[in-house]
């Protein structure tokens, strides 16, 4: 069972969170951010792990952050959910209300989950931090990891691999879902050596947001930097990768498996 079926497993149950006033909005008419306001019973005390009070679910689309918010409360009936599902509600949420668990997909529309994990744990150090990530970008897990995300999973996951990984987390040890491992394991083996590998987690961000279509103001504003560290980190990583422009970038980043073709 993965993290998608877990909404049509538990029928109307997690329907009703979403068709009935339970929590408040908080990120405007988007409605990315929601504080739960009400508590469900477990449905199962069985599937009980410790947990924190307090987590954030930080997901691109909405039906998603409630599966995983869904499976929360089943470990824990008293642990309350804060949801976004962009990094700047993200943000405004986690200072507001400073969760004791961060639970993030990666690929976020504009800045990146790993920013926001980088972020918080830059203010938090030892914030449990929960990534899911997909085994395409396993070669970020390196960078992740040493920016202290301790657990990752994927979409694809099992509810039992998520209960395994957030106890862990919670710990203070570390998670490896098992595709992302064997992921890590054959990438070299499946791609070769990628220049991508030897870029610093800003200057992912960076690339990541040229390919997104961002230009440099745009970067400089979301990442709240100036333009011209923009075009520092973007000649630094151009350089890495051997390319010149941002067509020549898009073909490398396709050529390693980056992005799709």
């Amino acid at each position: 069972m993965n993290l998608y079926m877990m909404l049509e497993c538990h029928g109307n149950v997690n329907c009703r969170m979403w068709l009935t006033p339970w929590g408040r909005l908080l990120s405007g008419p988007d409605r990315c951010g929601i504080r739960e306001a009400e508590k469900e019973n477990s449905l199962s005390a069985n599937m009980s792990v410790a947990v924190a009070q307090s987590a954030l679910v930080v997901a691109a689309q909405a039906l998603v952050g409630a599966g995983f918010g869904a499976m929360l409360r089943e470990c824990d009936t008293a642990c309350e959910v804060d949801a976004a599902c962009d990094a700047d509600s993200a943000l405004a949420l986690a200072r507001l209300h400073r969760p004791a668990l961060l639970v993030c997909e990666y690929d976020l529309p504009g800045v990146s989950g790993g920013e926001v994990a980088r972020k918080l744990l830059k203010e938090n150090p030892s914030l449990p931090v929960l990534m899911v990530i997909d085994t395409r970008l396993s070669y970020l897990i390196r960078q992740l990891i040493a920016s202290g995300v301790r657990g990752f999973i994927t979409r694809q996951s099992s509810a039992g691999e998520f209960r395994d990984a957030l106890a862990a987390v919670r710990r203070g040890e570390r998670y490896m879902a098992p595709a992302l491992a064997t992921s890590m394991a054959f990438r070299d083996e499946n791609h070769g050596s990628s220049p991508f590998h030897a870029l610093s987690g800003r200057e992912m961000e960076i690339v990541r947001l040229i390919l997104s279509g961002r230009r440099n103001q745009e970067i400089a504003q979301v990442l709240y930097i100036s333009d011209k560290t923009v075009s520092t980190y973007r000649a630094r990583a151009l350089a890495k990768l051997g390319v010149r422009s941002t067509a020549e970038l898009t073909m490398a980043a396709m050529r390693d498996g980056v992005i799709s073709a």
